[in-house]
């Protein structure tokens, strides 16, 4: 969590718009797309287009001057925050089927025939989406498009198939388990901060409710949220918005539309403030964590910046005044969501014995952040390290599609991300003070203390 890499990827993640299933707890896969395909001059949020077939199907289009290589990304705009309550986990499971084997692909067709045309493939669930992204050179864009339509339209749910997803989500959450010392603190903190909402569910609880999940489920789930009118389709790369358009109608026009389904749930008007649990992990910490709403969306930059400004790097607020005198780290994290975000703030010690310390220097550097304008070289620093995560996400064909689709889901804007490039640039110290000031007050945050347990069983 404390790794300078991390505490800022946070920030990028946070307005690209992504979920991030990013650190500790949530685990998120990446799988570097051929780099021909880089963008070779600056793009716009202005050059991102958007029509709809006569299904509601959703055709979104970036235009990259001679990339050689295409992006793609299948969009279904709903996720783990959309399962029944009784079914959480199937989201993930479907992630899994939807490379088992359609009407004309054969089971793990889809991946091996994309690496066989030397392009990558992968997909991602959170809780507003799930996203399925391939990249490949342009004369393959048919064969993509082909194989997406037909798993959308015609995907094979059975037994064997779920069998083995089941297996998969089950080797995930091992994995996780092994490589998050902190896991059972964000999942406390994440079960406080959505008390009684479908956010509420880390992504390893999902993973472990998913073992009751049954085919039935399944098939209600990806016949309510896999329809023609809840699917976009974002092509990125060197042909024209008619061109894609007519690419995706060519594979997807003949899918018949279907009946809207609403979400499953709502995000709980009033987020817990002021509560303090303990949880048990590898190492002593604490996780301070806020739940920032979706209508203050307009604040995330500010909040970026300011998360850069306490934690990223040796020369951050926090990093400073741990080595000053206790021994240990600190780190930020955060998740967005469709209908609002998580900013967590964590330290982990050396020491159990210093948690005190650790929580009284954390909380008087953000009442400090909010008492006091950060300087000019504060806020440029920060912005310069923000740029140089967000940059190399959107440099290439398939890190744009996945980046506007994840954009289209979360926010309803599939070229905010490109519009942040330019709007990071503006924040200023005292929008930093503001936001802050705002949204990080110390009675409000939620505070998970954790560490090994005691003989008793409690953490320390």
């Amino acid at each position: 969590m404390g790794s300078r890499k991390r505490a800022t990827a946070w920030a990028a993640v946070l307005v690209v718009a992504t979920l991030v299933q990013g650190s500790s707890g949530f685990a998120r896969a990446k799988r570097k797309v051929p780099t021909r395909g880089e963008a070779t001059q600056p793009l716009r949020a202005s050059d991102v287009t958007s029509v709809s077939l006569a299904s509601g199907l959703e055709v979104v289009h970036l235009a990259v001057p001679r990339s050689a290589v295409v992006g793609v990304a299948l969009v279904v705009r709903s996720g783990s925050a959309d399962e029944e309550p009784g079914a959480r986990g199937t989201a993930r499971l479907v992630e899994h089927l939807m490379f088992a084997g359609s009407a004309r692909v054969p089971p793990g067709e889809h991946a091996r025939g994309i690496a066989q045309l030397g392009g990558t493939t992968g997909a991602t669930t959170s809780p507003d989406f799930t996203l399925f992204y391939d990249a490949v050179a342009t004369q393959h864009l048919d064969h993509v498009l082909a194989l997406e339509a037909d798993r959308l339209g015609a995907l094979l749910l059975r037994e064997t198939a779920l069998d083995a997803a089941h297996g998969l989500v089950s080797d995930e959450r091992a994995l996780e388990e092994r490589e998050s010392p902190i896991l059972g603190a964000m999942e406390a903190s994440r079960r406080l901060l959505f008390a009684g909402d479908p956010y509420a569910p880390s992504p390893a609880a999902l993973r472990r409710a998913a073992d009751r999940v049954d085919l039935a489920a399944v098939r209600r789930f990806f016949e309510r949220h896999y329809r023609p009118d809840n699917v976009t389709v974002v092509v990125v790369g060197g042909l024209s918005a008619e061109d894609a358009r007519a690419a995706v109608e060519r594979h997807f026009g003949a899918l018949p539309a279907r009946a809207s389904a609403p979400r499953q749930g709502t995000l709980i008007a009033e987020p817990a403030r002021g509560q303090h649990a303990e949880a048990s992990a590898a190492v002593p910490g604490l996780l301070a964590s806020w739940r920032i709403p979706a209508s203050a969306e307009a604040d995330m930059l500010g909040l970026a910046v300011a998360a850069a400004i306490l934690s990223d790097g040796d020369d951050s607020r926090l990093s400073r005044r741990f080595a000053a005198g206790i021994p240990g780290h600190a780190g930020v994290d955060a998740a967005s969501y469709a209908r609002g975000s998580v900013l967590a703030i964590g330290a982990i010690v050396d020491d159990a014995a210093r948690l005190p310390d650790a929580e009284r220097a954390l909380f008087e550097e953000v009442a400090r952040l909010a008492r006091e304008a950060p300087s000019d070289e504060e806020v440029a620093r920060a912005v310069a390290r923000f740029t140089a995560i967000l940059v190399p996400e959107l440099e290439t064909v398939g890190g744009l599609a996945r980046a506007l689709g994840e954009a289209r889901a979360v926010r309803g804007d599939p070229g905010r991300p490109l519009a942040t490039l330019g709007r990071v640039a503006q924040v200023t110290p005292a929008e930093v003070q503001r936001v802050v000031r705002t949204h990080l007050a110390a009675e409000h945050a939620v505070v998970v203390t954790f560490g090994p347990p005691t003989t008793g069983g409690a953490p320390r």
